[in-house]
Order: structure tokens, then C-alpha cells, then sequence
């Protein structure tokens, strides 16, 4: 599917109002709500979302809670209730907006996003689909069909967000973190993500990299939200400074890091 600058694919359509409400303007507004599925199901080694899967259609999902129980906690952060039982997650990932709060933990999940272009059905993992901020690599060449996360035991993971209410805020720092350890309680995989810190929502690798093979003690989830801190380069913005967000950033990553490896020796049992 291509569209022109001027025309905008819709389905829950959340973002789009708030847009047209602050002056932009699209000559024509596509819905594809009828043309997707908003089905939430096991497809072998993965869980399928379909598009027109909601926030609410997340954080309801026993197989979410199970398997994905990150992305739930991402969700209910979403917004009001309103919001989330309208706005969809393929949405917010189309959006791309550097705060979205789904978008972390669904990197640390290792989502593959599946989308249909003029030639085929395709996909692509999660990791190389933003570009800059409301910039993804489709380009307005393709709609996304589903969303795909694999299954995975044995994992701890934790989304935490501070914004500048306690609700219905949009965030000034969002954070998931993904562990799994190994028989000798070491780290063998680890994944954070940031939102609201960087033109897109993105991963720490440094971080991640000095993490790997450790024995996870409350030092090192305080080293881990150092180095996050200094690995990235935010913005001073209407809703926070750059200053702030670096602080914010290495609490969170401390406290989520924590939670994941807790969740995670608990899975172990």
C-alpha cells in the first residue's frame, strides 16, 4: 500500500485526532480497521497480535499476561481508559513517537513486525524499524499486519515510567528491562529500553554488553543505571531537561534491572 504525504492510514486513530485538532492536515484519511485482525494467539514458537489488537486487548490477554506480562504493564500506562480501549498497539508503534510507552518493552521482547507493502507481506524486527521521531522505515509504502513476540520461559522483565503526573502523562522517561540468568546466576541475555531519551525509542548496548556473564548484586544495578545514564543524549524539551532525563534514566534502568532479575530467580525455582 503507498500513500502521499497528504494521506494518513487510520485505525483506532487516537494520535491522528490530536493532530488534526493542533492544525495538520491530511487530504484523505484511510481506514483499514475492516482490512485487520485484532486476534491475540499462540503461531508456534510466538504470540501473533494482530493490528487491531488495542491496549485494552493487551492488558486483558492471558496469553500477554503469561508470556508478555512487560507489554501489559506497558499498556495500562497508556493514557486513560478511553485511549487504551481505542488506540491500537500497531498504532503506536506506526506512530513512533519517541515516548510511546509500548515501544521499549516490546524491543526488549524482540518483536518482529509483519506488514504488507505493494508486493508481498514482509517483516522486520522491531530494532530497525524507527528512524526518527513519527518516521519509520515504511515510509508510508506499507500497512502493519501483526506483530509477532517469541516465547521464552525462563525471563524476568519490568516497564516502569516517570512523567510529569501521576496519570494520563505523557512520559519523560520510560524504561523495560528483559533478563534471563543461567544455572551459575549469571547474566546470559539481557535487553533495556528507553523512551523519551533519544529520536527513537532505543536500547543501551554498552550497557548491555558490560552486563553479560555478571552475577547480579545491588552494585551492579547501580552501575548499570550509570553507564545507561551516561550512554545517552537526551533533549530539554517543554516537559522536562536533558539533565533531569540522564537522572531519571539511571533510575529506572536500576530499578527495572532489579525487578527483572528478581522475576527472573524467581522463574527459576
Amino acid at each position: 500500500m503507498h500513500t502521499t504525504p497528504k494521506t494518513k492510514v487510520i485505525a483506532g486513530g487516537t494520535d491522528v485526532v490530536i493532530q488534526l485538532r493542533n492544525g495538520i492536515e491530511y487530504r484523505q484519511l484511510v481506514d483499514v480497521s475492516a482490512l485487520l485482525d485484532a486476534a491475540i494467539e499462540e503461531e508456534g514458537e510466538n504470540i501473533r497480535i494482530g493490528a487491531m489488537a488495542t491496549h485494552s486487548d493487551v492488558i486483558d490477554s492471558e496469553l500477554i499476561k503469561r508470556w508478555a506480562g512487560v507489554l501489559a504493564e506497558a499498556c495500562s500506562s497508556v493514557a486513560a481508559p478511553q485511549i487504551r480501549n481505542l488506540g491500537t498497539i500497531a498504532g503506536n508503534i506506526g506512530n513512533a513517537s519517541p515516548a510511546g510507552d509500548s515501544l521499549p518493552a516490546l524491543l526488549v521482547l524482540g518483536a518482529v513486525i509483519e506488514y504488507r507493502d505493494e508486493e508481498s507481506a514482509k517483516s522486520m524486527a522491531l530494532d530497525d524499524f524507527f528512524v526518527g521521531p513519527g518516521r519509520t522505515k515504511l515510509a508510508g509504502k506499507g500497512i502493519i499486519t501483526a506483530l509477532k513476540i517469541p516465547k521464552i520461559r525462563e525471563k524476568g522483565t519490568k516497564f516502569l515510567k516517570i512523567g510529569k503526573r501521576n496519570a494520563l502523562a505523557i512520559s519523560v522517561c520510560n524504561c523495560a528491562s528483559y533478563v534471563e540468568l543461567d544455572v551459575e546466576n549469571r547474566i546470559k541475555a539481557v535487553k533495556i529500553a528507553l523512551g523519551s531519551v533519544a529520536p527513537t525509542p532505543v536500547r543501551v548496548r554498552r550497557t548491555e554488553q558490560f552486563l553479560l556473564g555478571r552475577v547480579p548484586e545491588e552494585d551492579l544495578f547501580s552501575q548499570a543505571g550509570e553507564m545507561a545514564k551516561d550512554e545517552v543524549n537526551p533533549i530539554t524539551d517543554i516537559r522536562s531537561t536533558a539533565d533531569y532525563r540522564k537522572d531519571v534514566v539511571a533510575v529506572l534502568v536500576k530499578r527495572t534491572f532489579r525487578e527483572a532479575v528478581l522475576q527472573a530467580n524467581l522463574l527459576k525455582r
